[in-house]
């Protein structure tokens, strides 16, 4: 009789930890290390001060937002430590989705090509500057505004990178740059009317 209920006890265990696993390995396989877009049925996303459900909700991140989820150390269980537009905090990784990355097709001293979703950046330099980014799309070419440029400088050449979003029809392009010994972020968004929103955050050390 013992036997029979240890062996009714050690069944039920065993369901219950595959079920569990099963449902943590839905996103502790997802690597969603890097840049990733916020998407949620409600609009918005919680970004909360600890990896729980039960943490205190610190802002609300709108969905189609680009947010950084940390690769080192940035997983907690299904949440990821993020940098956001409304700052850091945890969000829960079921809410971050991949992007499609470009590829660099040219690259000299003072050019760069990259090619995303039938799309291509061109960025020009002068003495590590920028000069211009253009994104040629059928028909038409928009560029970022030089005041979006201008005031970067010690431009990290090789650090961009281009993301596509099928579903917002957004294009995301990224690089790094030196400024009084820290390390900037940039994140220039284009958006699928042509405007164009810029971002920058600090590295975390």
């Amino acid at each position: 009789m013992v036997n029979i209920i240890l062996s009714k006890v050690l069944v039920v265990s065993t369901i219950t930890l595959l079920s569990v696993s099963a449902y943590a390995a839905t996103y502790l396989k997802k690597d969603i290390s890097g840049y990733g877009v916020i998407y949620d049925n409600d609009g918005d996303t919680n970004l909360r001060a600890l990896p729980s459900l039960a943490s205190v909700i610190t802002a609300k991140v709108k969905s189609g937002t680009l947010v950084y989820c940390h690769n080192e150390g940035g997983r907690f269980g299904d949440f990821c430590f993020s940098t956001t537009p409304k700052g850091d905090g945890y969000i829960h990784a079921s809410r971050i989705n991949d992007l499609q990355q470009g590829n660099s097709v040219l690259s000299t001293e003072n050019n760069e090509i990259l090619a995303s979703d039938n799309l291509n950046v061109h960025i020009t330099y002068k003495n590590n500057e920028y000069q211009s980014i253009c994104f040629s799309r059928p028909h038409h070419t928009p560029c970022i505004p030089k005041s979006y440029l201008d005031d970067i400088k010690g431009v990290e050449k090789g650090t961009h990178m281009v993301y596509s979003d099928t579903t917002s029809k957004k294009l995301y392009l990224t690089a790094s740059y030196i400024n009084k010994q820290h390390i900037y972020n940039v994140i220039w968004t284009l958006n699928p009317d042509d405007s164009i929103e810029r971002w920058i955050y600090a590295e975390q050390f």
